[in-house]
């Protein structure tokens, strides 16, 4: 879920930039780091508009930019991650559950069925003690076993085997 919070404090909090320029902005926490779960935001960033109108025949890109941001706690753990294929009468899911400390996140993934790759998902992030589902397309209905391949934090490929589960 998306809320605001005031947990963090931002510096500068507005700012204006020229074309070309750089701004540097600090984050602080407000609280102690936590224990044993990171803890997990998304900083956005959106230009507010000058009020200046294109000029005739153009258009002007508004900019905005979510970038995420992870607090680790004290005890530094590692992702627990358990994974499963769910298939029932309304289709098939996956659904990954991170019992440990950190997040984990996946890039470029893509779901082969067999030899065959049946869904593409541009990255995969499940947070630390959390759970994430991810439709999946009419294909997998009656997989017996799927495959993610994908590349990790590290740029190394991670190759993954779900065994289907029916849903209750």
């Amino acid at each position: 879920s998306r809320a605001e919070t005031r947990e963090l404090v931002l510096n500068p909090p507005i700012f204006k930039l020229t074309a070309g320029a750089q701004q540097l902005v600090r984050v602080a926490s407000r609280s102690a780091p936590p224990q044993e779960a990171e803890r997990a935001y998304r900083l956005v960033f959106d230009e507010v508009p000058a009020g200046q109108q294109a000029s005739s025949g153009g258009f002007r890109i508004r900019v905005s930019m979510d970038i995420p941001l992870y607090v680790e706690p004290v005890v530094l753990s590692s992702a627990q991650l358990a994974w499963r294929l769910e298939q029932g009468a309304d289709g098939a899911r996956l659904i990954a559950t991170n019992s440990g400390g950190r997040h984990f996140r996946l890039r470029d993934v893509r779901v082969h069925q067999g030899t065959e790759a049946i869904h593409a998902i541009p990255r995969i992030v499940v947070l630390a003690k959390s759970m994430l589902a991810i439709d999946l397309p009419e294909t997998a209905k009656n997989a017996q076993v799927l495959r993610l391949i994908g590349q990790d934090d590290a740029d190394q490929p991670v190759s993954i085997d779900i065994s289907a589960a029916r849903a209750q």
